[in-house]
């Protein structure tokens, strides 16, 4: 989809004179591609742990996080 999209820009855009080409430039550099959501970064960091490491993770994290964080005594 993506690329049947740039194909057709591309073939009106060079169809026009360099004027109007340098219009259209200058319009399509105020764009910003979308940004990433902060899900969509946690999801990508996630992805990217092997198995055998999220396996090692405590599954009682939540109830325990002062045992794992600073050694307090576990629930």
């Amino acid at each position: 989809m993506q690329t049947k999209i740039t194909e057709k820009i591309t073939t009106h855009v060079t169809r026009l004179s360099t004027e109007q080409q340098k219009e259209i430039l200058d319009y399509v550099e105020k764009f910003e591609p979308p940004r990433q959501t902060l899900w969509d970064a946690v999801r990508d960091i996630v992805a990217n742990i092997p198995q055998d490491v999220l396996e090692k993770l405590p599954v009682d994290g939540a109830e325990n996080h002062d045992h794992y964080l600073y050694g307090a005594s576990e629930k």
